[in-house]
C-alpha cells in the first residue's frame, strides 16, 4: 500500500500542473517593470508600466490588449551607448499590441500586427533623428539602413510572438503543464539556442523557477555568427569566413538565464524575476529584470 502511494505520487508530480489563468472580458492587470542591463563597463536600469487587458472572448481563445509605457531610465540624450542599450524598450513604448490566444492564454498571434509594426518603425525615425542631433557621428557608425534592417528582423509577428513567451514575460507560462525536470529548447531573442529545466517551487503550481544554459554545438555557433556578420557587416563576411575557425578557438561563448514566478489563485503572475548572463565573443552582458503586480 505504501509503495503505491508513492507511485501515486510520483505519477502526479510527473504530470505537472497546467498553467491557465482565468479569463474575463474587461479583466485588467497592471504591472510595475524594472530591469537592469550590465553591458560594456556601463549600467543602465529602466521602468515601465505594462498594462494587460482581456479585450474579448474568440471562437477559439482571447483577445488581449498589451500597453507598455512610462518608459524611465538612467540614460541621458548625450549617451549613445546607453540609448542604443535602451532602444527595444522605447521602441514599444506607448504601443498597444492586440495579442491572440488559445483558451489557456498560450500566445497564438498579433492580431493588429502591421499596425504595430508601422508604429515601430515610425519611432525608429524619430529616435534615430534625435540620436543623430546628439551623435552626428552615429551616422559612420550605426547607418540608419543596417539599424532598421537589424530590428526588422526582430519585428516580425514570429518574433513579437516569442518575446511574449519569453521567460521575462508575465505570458510566458500560460498553456504549458509544469512538471519537476520538464525541459524543452528554445531560441532566445539573441539568437541562441537554449535548453530549459522547469522545477515546481511549490507543488500547487503557484511558484514556478526554472533554469536554461546555452545549448550549441561549435558547428551552430559558427553559422550564426557568420549569419550575423553577413547581415551587418557584408563586406567583412568573407574576411571573418576565412579565420572563423581560429577566432572561435581564442573566444568563448556561454548564455544563462534564472527565473522566478509567483502566480495568484487566479494563475496570473504576481511577481517575476528574470536574471540572466552571457558571454559572447569577449563581450559579456548580465541583466535583471523584476515585474510585480500593482493592480
Amino acid at each position: 500500500m505504501v509503495v503505491a502511494c508513492l507511485m501515486m505520487a510520483v505519477a502526479a508530480q510527473a504530470q505537472g500542473v497546467k498553467i491557465s489563468p482565468k479569463m474575463e472580458k474587461g479583466m485588467t492587470k497592471v504591472y510595475q517593470i524594472e530591469s537592469t542591463v550590465n553591458a560594456a563597463g556601463k549600467e543602465v536600469k529602466m521602468t515601465a508600466k505594462q498594462t494587460i487587458k482581456v479585450a474579448d472572448r474568440t471562437s477559439d481563445g482571447y483577445l488581449l490588449t498589451s500597453v507598455t509605457e512610462g518608459f524611465k531610465s538612467n540614460v541621458g540624450d548625450d549617451d549613445l551607448m546607453g540609448t542604443l542599450m535602451t532602444m527595444g524598450m522605447q521602441l514599444t513604448d506607448g504601443i498597444s499590441t492586440t495579442v491572440k490566444t488559445d483558451v489557456d492564454g498560450k500566445v497564438t498571434g498579433i492580431a493588429n500586427y502591421e499596425e504595430m509594426k508601422q508604429k515601430a518603425f515610425d519611432a525608429i525615425d524619430v529616435m534615430f533623428n534625435r540620436i543623430l542631433e546628439k551623435h552626428p557621428e552615429a551616422a559612420q557608425m550605426l547607418p540608419r539602413d543596417v539599424l532598421t534592417q537589424q530590428i526588422s528582423g526582430q519585428l516580425t509577428e514570429e518574433s513579437t510572438v516569442n518575446s511574449m513567451i519569453e521567460a521575462s514575460s508575465v505570458l510566458a507560462l500560460n498553456g504549458k503543464t509544469v512538471a519537476n525536470g520538464a525541459q524543452e529548447s528554445f531560441t532566445s531573442q539573441q539568437g541562441l539556442k537554449m535548453q530549459r529545466m522547469y522545477f515546481l517551487t511549490k507543488k500547487d503550481g503557484s511558484m514556478v523557477s526554472t533554469s536554461s544554459k546555452m545549448n550549441m554545438s561549435k558547428e551552430e555557433l559558427k553559422q550564426m555568427i557568420i549569419a550575423q556578420i553577413e547581415q551587418t557587416m557584408p563586406e567583412q563576411a568573407d574576411m571573418i569566413k576565412q579565420n572563423i575557425d581560429m577566432m572561435m578557438d581564442q573566444m568563448t561563448f556561454d548564455a544563462t538565464e534564472k527565473a522566478s514566478y509567483e502566480l495568484g489563485a487566479d494563475g496570473w503572475v504576481k511577481s517575476l524575476t528574470v536574471e540572466s548572463q552571457s558571454d559572447a565573443m569577449g563581450q559579456k552582458q548580465s541583466s535583471t529584470t523584476r515585474i510585480t503586480l500593482v493592480e
